[in-house]
């Protein structure tokens, strides 16, 4: 009978604890495998100077009907200061209803980013705070 638990590295995967000692992801990334910041600087990303005071950063998944109530709670924000909304779309290849709506939207406080592949929700927010230019990073479900 397997034994599952945690992935003691990641702490997010289980994994069988008698054939396996981390989850599929955490051993891609340890065998060297490509990664989402493959030709990234995360370094530089995360040295950047702040551009605004703070970021909202929103990972979404095939998720545009939610997601629009989401973006509109966050652009009603009553605020005198620069704050930007980074939308981390880690959609399903064919689905294009985040960048559609996105693009309906039409707000230079959203800056939208297509995940480079098919990425775990942790690994999206990671994706996205990368992408966030703000003093001062919230993030929050769509």
């Amino acid at each position: 009978m397997a034994r599952y638990i945690i992935c003691p590295r990641c702490e997010l995967n289980f994994i069988d604890a008698d054939e396996q000692e981390y989850c599929d992801v955490c051993i891609k990334e340890l065998s060297g495998e490509r990664t989402f910041a493959d030709g990234f600087d995360t370094e530089e990303a995360i040295n950047q100077p702040a551009e605004c005071d703070f970021s909202i950063v929103i990972p979404a998944r095939n998720s545009a009907y939610s997601l629009k109530h989401t973006i509109q709670t966050c652009l009603d924000i009553n605020y005198e200061g620069g704050y930007e909304i980074v939308i981390s779309d880690n959609s399903t290849n064919d689905n294009q209803e985040v960048y559609n709506l996105i693009t309906e939207l039409n707000d230079a406080r959203i800056r939208y980013y297509k995940t480079p592949r098919d990425l775990h929700l942790p690994k999206s927010f990671e994706f996205a705070f990368l992408k966030a230019r703000g003093e001062f990073i919230f993030s929050i479900g769509s």
